[in-house]
């Protein structure tokens, strides 16, 4: 019946967006990587591959140069999927430069079922101007994914990792080095409302588990339009949260992305 459809479908995304935003209103702001926003899930079986520019530039005036790239490499046989994402970004204001980072993401899923998943990841980060000289992790959970293929297509995840963070402050500071475990926990929601439009909303909450007032959190959307078969444009907002930064970084960061995709 076409009315009792539309009601499911209201329904779904009623629910859908509730558990999104019950991640987002937790995690008010970029202090990690969102993982999900370049995850490996298209493709079939074999090798598959994404790589997304950025650029930003103003001239006269104003001497602005902003660059942005990622690329996501994966590998899919039978349950197994293995993937390898890397992303960095430069910004230049005037010869001084204000944004420095670069990450790589290593990830095995293995399917157990149709809708859950065994996830094993490592990663490795450094983020000039939040004074991260190197943070490095890894870390093993569950994913139960709806494996949507119609309108909507939803996701969550929990999982426990352990990760090393060196900053770049005096020997003597006691921040200088971190060692910790942390929950790690994300809600994904997936609306494919037209054959060329995909809105995506995606949130992570991290708490440690030694101090749960420590926790770092990130939510985002992104609107993504297919321009061709393999050429896509995507606009993003970010916004990230660190509730114990160091030195005199700002705990929140907002960001706005234009970002266009190949892949092959």
């Amino acid at each position: 019946m076409p009315g009792y459809r539309l009601t499911a479908i209201k329904r779904h995304m009623l629910i859908s967006v509730a558990f999104v935003l019950l991640f987002a209103l937790a995690t008010p702001a970029r202090a990690f990587v969102n993982i999900e926003r370049l995850r490996w899930s298209e493709g079939g079986q074999g090798f598959s591959g994404l790589v997304d520019f950025g650029l930003d530039l103003k001239r006269g005036n104003s001497q602005i140069t902003d660059l942005s790239a990622s690329g996501t490499a994966g590998y899919r046989s039978g349950k197994n999927l293995i993937f390898l994402i890397g992303e960095g970004e430069y910004g230049d204001r005037g010869g001084a430069r204000y944004l420095n980072n670069a990450m790589a993401h290593l990830r095995y899923n293995r399917s157990l079922s149709r809708f859950w998943i065994a996830e094993a990841y490592t990663q490795l980060e450094e983020d000039e101007f939040r004074l991260l000289l190197n943070r490095s992790l890894v870390g093993a959970g569950m994913r139960w994914s709806s494996n949507g293929e119609g309108l909507f297509n939803n996701a969550f995840g929990l999982s426990l990792l352990a990760e090393q963070l060196r900053y770049d402050l005096p020997a003597n500071n006691p921040k200088r080095s971190d060692d910790a475990l942390r929950f790690s926990g994300y809600a994904v929601l997936e609306w494919a409302f037209s054959e060329t439009a995909t809105l995506d909303l995606v949130a992570y909450l991290q708490p440690r588990l030694d101090d749960w007032s420590d926790l770092r959190g990130t939510s985002e959307g992104a609107l993504r339009v297919i321009l061709t078969e393999r050429l896509s444009l995507t606009v993003g907002i970010n916004l990230a949260y660190d509730s114990d930064p160091v030195g005199k970084v700002e705990p929140y960061d907002l960001s706005i992305s234009n970002t266009l995709s190949f892949a092959f």
